[in-house]
């Protein structure tokens, strides 16, 4: 309904994010970061004037972790 929507989101990006989640270090405020999939790199470095995201999140980069998780169904994936 309106007041209340509800969403169903499954498949292979929603397993994708579960593995990411658990083999993920979490966040501290002196170390903030997000974890992203090779996809979204792929999107971000892809746009045409990439100073968008130097505004849009000043100070942020982008670095390959130092290990790869283990995915099912997708083997080793390299996150960042």
């Amino acid at each position: 309904g309106l007041q209340s929507p509800r969403y169903s989101v499954f498949g292979d990006t929603v397993n994708t994010a579960s593995r990411m989640a658990s083999n993920s270090t979490p966040s501290t405020d002196a170390n903030p970061f997000i974890h992203i999939a090779p996809s979204s790199i792929a999107l971000l470095t892809a746009a045409e004037d990439e100073s968008w995201m130097s505004k849009a999140a000043p100070g942020m980069e982008i670095t390959a972790r130092d290990d790869a998780i283990e995915v099912k169904g997708k083997g080793c994936m390299q996150t960042y």
